[in-house]
């Protein structure tokens, strides 16, 4: 089976007439269903407000925090 390539959301297309981060985040989820991915988890840090509110309109929260402890 062959992955798809997903470019983030910064490369995509914008809307003609102006930026619109869920109008990006929606044709490219399009474009994923097409080739069969089932699902998308988008890690998003926990300061960046703006991305926080673009996901909570296009995505649900998971419930899982993401913890990591650097050993070295």
């Amino acid at each position: 089976m062959t992955r798809p390539q997903v470019r983030p959301p910064a490369e995509e297309d914008s809307p003609a007439g102006g930026s619109s981060g869920a109008h990006v985040v929606r044709r490219r989820d399009a474009r994923m269903i097409a080739s069969g991915v089932p699902g998308v988890c988008r890690p998003i840090h926990e300061a960046d407000a703006a991305a926080r509110r673009l996901y909570d309109q296009v995505a649900e929260r998971s419930g899982f925090l993401h913890y990591r402890r650097n050993l070295i």
